[in-house]
C-alpha cells in the first residue's frame, strides 16, 4: 500500500507483466492510498481459499467492506454489508 497522492477512486490501472497481460491491480482512494495485488488475488480469492478449506459456501458467507477494493468480495457472498463510512459506489454493493 503506498500512501498519498490523488488517485482516482477506484481501478485505476496496472502493471504489465513480460508478456503485456496485466500482473498487478492498483486500487486509488482519493488522497489516502494506492493497494497493488497480484491480477489474480484479491479479498474475493482469500475468502474462497478460506471457505473451500472450511467446507462453507459463498451463499454461507458475510463480509463488510467500506472501499472499491471491496465491491467484487461484497457481491459474491450471501450476505454483504457495507460500513457507515463506505465510499460511494461501495455501498450500491451491499445486499
Amino acid at each position: 500500500m503506498l500512501m498519498g497522492g490523488n488517485a482516482s477512486g477506484g481501478n485505476v490501472g496496472g502493471l504489465a507483466n513480460p508478456n503485456g497481460r496485466p500482473a498487478t491491480t492498483l486500487w486509488g482512494q482519493e488522497n489516502t492510498y494506492i493497494e497493488i495485488t497480484l491480477q489474480n488475488v484479491s479479498k474475493l480469492t482469500g475468502i474462497e481459499a478460506f471457505l473451500a478449506h472450511h467446507e462453507i459456501t459463498l451463499a454461507d458467507a458475510i463480509a463488510f467492506g467500506d472501499n472499491y477494493n471491496d465491491q467484487e468480495m461484497l457481491e459474491a457472498v450471501g450476505l454483504s454489508v457495507a460500513v457507515a463510512n463506505a465510499r460511494e459506489g461501495g455501498e450500491s454493493s451491499s445486499q
